[in-house]
């Protein structure tokens, strides 16, 4: 294994850490899971594309045990279903769609500093070991 594949081996560690780890950035409505299963179970499975094992083993958690990876997979699945089949009123609707909406502008900014902060660390590790990077080819200009 070459230094480079260590280092990506090593970042992608972080990486599958962090998705693992408790969601602990943005509160989540205690509401979130129920409003979950509502989804899972009206939509289409072509719709939401999770396998049984997934939602079941979302639905199990509690709230506070969700991960950074549970999340946005909820947020997707809820933000598949037209408003009507989840809520009574258009007036809780629209708080409800802009709690989601919050919790999913949040989570991608957390994300983006995640991969911002790793691709930072890649190249200062690849700086350190003394991989250089591959030669790019010049064309001839005629």
């Amino acid at each position: 294994m070459t230094q480079e594949q260590q280092i990506d081996q090593q970042i992608q560690k972080e990486f599958d850490s962090f998705n693992n780890a408790k969601y602990d950035s943005d509160p989540l409505p205690k509401d979130f899971i129920e409003r979950f299963k509502k989804a899972v179970f009206k939509l289409p499975v072509k719709a939401h594309q999770l396998s049984c094992d997934t939602i079941s083993k979302i639905v199990a958690k509690k709230v506070k045990d969700l991960t950074n990876l549970d999340v946005p997979v909820i947020i997707n699945a809820v933000q598949l279903l037209p408003m009507c089949d989840l809520y009574d009123s258009l007036e809780e609707a629209l708080v409800k769609t802009k709690e989601i909406e919050e919790i999913k502008i949040g989570y991608n900014i957390m994300v983006q500093k995640l991969n911002h902060a790793m691709s930072e660390k890649r190249q200062t590790l690849l700086n350190l070991s003394g991989v250089k990077p591959p030669l790019k080819l010049v064309s001839a200009q005629a």
